[in-house]
């Protein structure tokens, strides 16, 4: 037993305490313990352990106790081989050959342990494997429900665009249908229109040769009739009196000298039957008075080969000329078959021809310049139209490429909103969609 301490006395300092200790080391993986000189309590100071003793500053006291296993700072191990303990700043003593610990005065401090002691582990249960089951199959039906609810949102989305497709491209065929039935209509209404033509044409020449005078009037009326109707529909401004009076007379004249298959015109029509009223009624719109129809023979060549005396004069009077020809080279005085046709031409005056072939060529001349100003107030017509279609055109154009840019946009708009999982501006997108056909079909 070591010397009671008297009382009073101070205790031994640990710098001394620690100075007579030794410290323990390991060699060889072994813990190695050295005995301590001094009192019972011993103050350790910082050490390195490695191996299976890796503690710091371990002291093991007199007795040669070992220091196996023991961890943490500060610690002292009691004389007699006490067992290793586990703390901070705590003095160790054996009394009667068994180890106490404690704290007290003489205890140095220590540093706080370096790591912390880890909670056990949790055992699994069947419970838990349980709840893990019944987590997951809830999981996968909530799953299973929100894919069936986006796989029905894509499938009427798909069908509403399928729907707006459909809806674009029957309105696209039904442009196109449009186009082509006006288009069919436009053809049968001229067709028509040059059926009736024909048939006024046909009716004409009849009229002429069988002296019909009413017939006459009546188609050139008609004529009248269908020329007013069609500057009405040819020009969105209503013509002036002169220009619908000029317009009026031109398809009149055209009536008048109009051919049949043999290009007989209606005034030599009338010539070979002698209608010497309707000659006169004829040349108030200027035909021409020596054309040549079947084999070259002018309207005087056949007024004299049927015999027709009032009508030949007539027409001599009027700037028919005797000395022309037809095909085979016999003239109207050749084949003249009266004597009195013979007589007419044998004396004929040709200086009264002259002058009546003067007179007619200022009468050509007034036609053509009449022709001129019709045919050139109709370009302009036209022009004026070709130019405000293509204005027009060119705006259609503008409004259509503005109404297929805004319809990507919100094609890439609606695209991208879906990648995202949104669905809000699908009816948006939708009623655009909607209204860009109809701004297409315009």
């Amino acid at each position: 037993m070591p010397p009671k301490r008297p009382p009073g006395a101070a205790a031994p300092s640990t710098k001394s305490s620690s100075n007579s200790a030794k410290t323990a080391a390991t060699r060889g993986g072994k813990a190695v313990s050295s005995s301590t000189r001094g009192p019972a309590a011993v103050h350790t100071c910082k050490a390195a352990v490695s191996g299976p003793a890796s503690s710091r500053g371990a002291a093991a006291g007199r007795g040669g106790t070992t220091g196996t296993g023991v961890r943490g700072r500060g610690a002292g191990a009691a004389r007699g081989g006490g067992a290793p303990v586990r703390g901070r700043g705590a003095a160790s003593s054996t009394r009667g050959g068994k180890a106490t610990v404690g704290t007290g005065r003489g205890a140095s401090k220590a540093a706080p342990t370096v790591a912390a002691s880890k909670p056990a582990k949790k055992a699994w249960t069947k419970e838990d494997d349980a709840a893990r089951i019944l987590q997951t199959n809830t999981r996968r039906i909530l799953a299973q429900r929100q894919l069936a609810v986006l796989k029905l949102k894509k499938q009427q989305y798909l069908d509403e665009m399928q729907k707006i497709e459909r809806e674009a491209w029957r309105q696209i065929m039904m442009k196109e249908k449009k186009e082509a039935e006006e288009l069919m209509q436009k053809e049968a209404e001229e067709r028509r229109k040059r059926k009736e033509e024909l048939n006024r044409q046909k009716r004409m020449l009849e009229a002429a040769f069988d002296g019909d005078m009413e017939e006459i009037v009546k188609l050139f009326k008609e004529v009248e009739a269908v020329a007013k109707e069609e500057a009405k529909t040819k020009s969105k401004d209503s013509l002036s009196g002169q220009q619908l009076k000029s317009y009026i007379q031109s398809r009149q004249m055209k009536l008048a000298d109009c051919e049949d298959a043999n290009k007989n015109t209606p005034l030599s029509e009338a010539a070979a039957g002698g209608s010497t009223d309707i000659i006169r009624y004829l040349m108030a719109y200027c035909p021409d008075l020596n054309s040549k129809g079947a084999f070259g023979r002018t309207p005087l060549y056949r007024a004299a080969f049927a015999g027709h005396l009032e009508t030949a004069k007539i027409l001599l009077e009027l700037g028919g000329d005797p000395r022309i020809h037809a095909d085979d080279g016999a003239k109207p005085e050749q084949v003249a078959s009266q004597d009195a046709v013979r007589d007419l031409f044998v004396n004929w005056d040709l200086a009264t021809t002259e002058t009546a072939l003067s007179n007619l060529s200022l009468e050509k001349e007034k036609r053509e310049k009449l022709m001129s100003e019709l045919k050139e107030a109709e370009t302009k017509r036209l022009t004026d139209s070709v130019a405000e279609a293509e204005h027009e055109h060119k705006r259609w154009q503008k409004e259509l490429k503005k109404a297929y840019q805004e319809l990507e946009k919100r094609i890439s708009e609606h695209d991208k909103l879906l990648a995202e999982g949104r669905t809000d501006m699908k009816e948006v997108t939708i009623q655009v969609t909607c209204s860009v056909p109809a701004c297409i079909a315009m």
